[in-house]
């Protein structure tokens, strides 16, 4: 009878600040803030911008349908990108900055 180890690999990397579930684990830095460290999940390539096709990809990834994930990453996307790029011209490509997520926030 094998043994298991009340730790699994998956939680051991998630507790190392590892991203599971993605082809490639890097680690997410400890200076962000909670809400940044969630945005992180959507930026698939870790440049600190998240462009409409990984919050696809992510929305995809969490086991969202096509049809879900295509209108919340549009929706998303639209909604935050200029707030999170301050003083810059808006890009219709509607990145959102990683750094500034937190301008995103609503008050309710």
């Amino acid at each position: 009878m094998a043994s298991s180890s009340p730790v699994s690999y998956d939680n051991k990397k998630l507790e190392e600040g590892f991203v599971v579930g993605m082809e490639e684990k890097k680690p997410i830095p400890n200076h962000e803030n909670v809400l940044q460290k969630h945005a992180a999940f959507f930026d698939l390539n870790h440049d600190g911008v998240i462009y409409p096709w990984e919050t696809f990809q992510a929305m995809r990834e969490i086991g969202s349908g096509v049809l879900l994930s295509t209108a919340a990453a549009v929706f998303i996307n639209v909604a935050l990108s200029q707030t999170t790029r301050p003083g810059k011209f808006p890009s219709p490509l509607f990145p959102i900055e990683v750094k500034n997520i937190q301008r995103g926030k609503h008050g309710s």
